[in-house]
């Protein structure tokens, strides 16, 4: 699975440089558009704010996503556990990849620039 995990990762590293240009709130999960490639997380994620961190539910969550429209990615980190992207801003998405908060048989859904398509 580490492998797995590593290819997502460079995949994802095609979004630094670009900008979020959509959030979309779907029922029970989000999409976000980066100029061209798609992130589905079915796992929504958290938004760290300097030091507020905000989840799905909180005053203030569906804000700080909108917040990140126009705001260039600077910085992809993964491991086993966790998805991280950086925004210039200081914001940063933070997604859980642990088995423990898997509400189905995936986390992420990410359509690449040439079409591709990975799950993790």
């Amino acid at each position: 699975m580490a492998d797995d995990y590593g290819q997502l990762e460079r995949a994802l590293s095609e979004l630094i440089g670009r900008q979020l240009t959509a959030v979309v709130f779907i029922h029970d999960y989000l999409q976000f558009t980066f100029d061209g490639p798609c992130l589905t997380a079915i796992i929504v994620p958290t938004v760290e704010l300097e030091d507020l961190v905000l989840a799905r539910g909180q005053q203030g969550y569906c804000d700080a996503l909108c917040a990140q429209i126009g705001v260039t990615v600077c910085k992809i980190g993964m491991d086993g556990q966790l998805l991280e992207i950086g925004f210039s801003n200081g914001a940063i998405l933070r997604f859980s990849l642990a088995d423990s908060d898997y509400t189905g048989p995936e986390a992420i859904n990410y359509q690449a620039e040439d079409g591709g398509l990975l799950v993790a």
